[in-house]
């Protein structure tokens, strides 16, 4: 509805001792009111489309928040396995280091071990 509707066509005035009452078809009224309910129900759906919007954004916001949390976890995770094969990697090359030591020192005694058999042997065939 436009302010053009109401114009001095649509409207009659009844004179009565100076009074200005404007009287208004009933037609004109009822979609007077209609639009004003209309009015009403849409400014109530602004305003709960606003709180709604309101309830995502916080809801947004702690998703977020929660997210970071967790983002960071997962680095400082990352970060601690990082570390952990780092030290699982040093310590499978001294156990390497460790094996070829034992082998090598396995090899002197075993060889001792043979050079006093062969001593002894000698020793006592003379």
């Amino acid at each position: 509805m436009n302010y053009l509707s109401l114009s001095q066509t649509d409207t009659k005035i009844v004179p009565q001792q100076n009074d200005s009452t404007v009287v208004l078809p009933s037609k004109l009224m009822l979609y007077m009111v209609q639009d004003l309910v209309r009015y009403d129900l849409t400014k109530q759906e602004v305003i709960e489309l606003n709180n709604n919007l309101r309830l995502r954004d916080e809801q947004i916001a702690k998703q977020d928040s929660l997210s970071l949390a967790l983002r960071k976890k997962c680095i400082a995770y990352q970060s601690t396995i990082t570390e952990y094969q780092y030290i699982d990697e040093a310590n499978t090359r001294a156990i390497s280091s460790l094996k070829d030591k034992q082998r090598k020192t396995k090899r002197q005694r075993n060889g001792f071990i043979y050079f006093s058999m062969i001593l002894l042997g000698a020793l006592i065939l003379r």
